[in-house]
């Protein structure tokens, strides 16, 4: 677990997001080479401002028939200096339509930019299923994440499945369990 001791006066899980990187590339994501982050499970998209997000979906956006998803590369986000990885089978969202599997990339940009002088970004609930995230209050106000093992819980029975998604058990509108 990371410890960051930022401290905003903002009632909000802030912190200082350093660099987002596909393939290596930096996808420039702060005008002045840090900028603000936020946790926030009221969103479960990764949002931020609309040039860096396009640069990123440019090489990461999912096939809407989900067949380029083993291509899609990895994306790098530098928080405070520490590089947290997520790979495609977390940011890819598959989902059953009518009996058929569709994919879409949980990245988005702001739907109106409010933050044009400053890049602030959104790490909604696709972050913090990638990351277990510990919040602490007291007495430092900070925030601290590490990888979250799925697999683990699955098979001490919290969910369904082989850390696919129940997407993969579903045939013709019931759940295999």
């Amino acid at each position: 677990v990371m410890p960051l001791s930022v401290k905003f006066k903002m009632p909000s899980w802030l912190f200082v997001l350093n660099d987002i990187k596909v393939r290596g590339k930096s996808m420039e994501p702060c005008v002045f080479g840090a900028c603000k982050a936020s946790v926030h499970t009221g969103r479960f998209p990764i949002v931020g401002p609309s040039t860096p997000v396009q640069r990123m979906l440019e090489q990461t956006t999912a096939d809407f028939t989900c067949m380029n998803l083993h291509e899609l590369p990895d994306i790098s986000f530098t928080i405070m200096g520490v590089e947290f990885i997520i790979g495609w089978e977390e940011y890819a969202i598959m989902y059953n339509k009518f009996g058929n599997k569709h994919c879409l990339t949980a990245i988005v940009d702001y739907e109106v930019d409010v933050f044009t002088d400053f890049s602030f970004w959104i790490f909604g609930d696709v972050w913090v299923r990638a990351f277990y995230s510990i919040f602490e209050r007291i007495p430092l106000r900070r925030i601290g994440f590490a990888r979250s093992d799925h697999k683990y819980y699955e098979q001490n029975g919290c969910v369904c499945g082989d850390g696919k998604g129940p997407i993969e058990n579903v045939q013709r509108g019931r759940v295999e369990v």
